[in-house]
């Protein structure tokens, strides 16, 4: 998928934290949720993708719903989109 890297388990107030400072460098910051405590984090990414059933209560934040809960959707759009 042309990832340099990823984070995971990592708590809310970090995750906005972490996109910033890739956005310091300069790096395209893609991030993804299920819960609305992410909202800031998608909000500042240059994309944010919201997944699952509770996806809309993100519909003003994110970029991106997909509603199913299949983490496999995440990896069909960035291969279907010119991220």
């Amino acid at each position: 998928m042309g990832l340099d890297g990823y984070y995971s388990e990592v708590l809310p107030n970090q995750r906005v934290e972490i996109v910033k400072e890739l956005q310091s460098k300069k790096d395209f910051v893609a991030t993804n949720s299920h819960g609305v405590n992410d909202a800031t984090a998608l909000a500042q990414a240059n994309v944010g993708i919201a997944v699952g059933s509770r996806a809309d209560v993100l519909a003003e934040t994110a970029d991106v719903i997909l509603v199913n809960s299949n983490p496999q959707d995440i990896a069909n759009f960035i291969w279907k989109s010119d991220l």
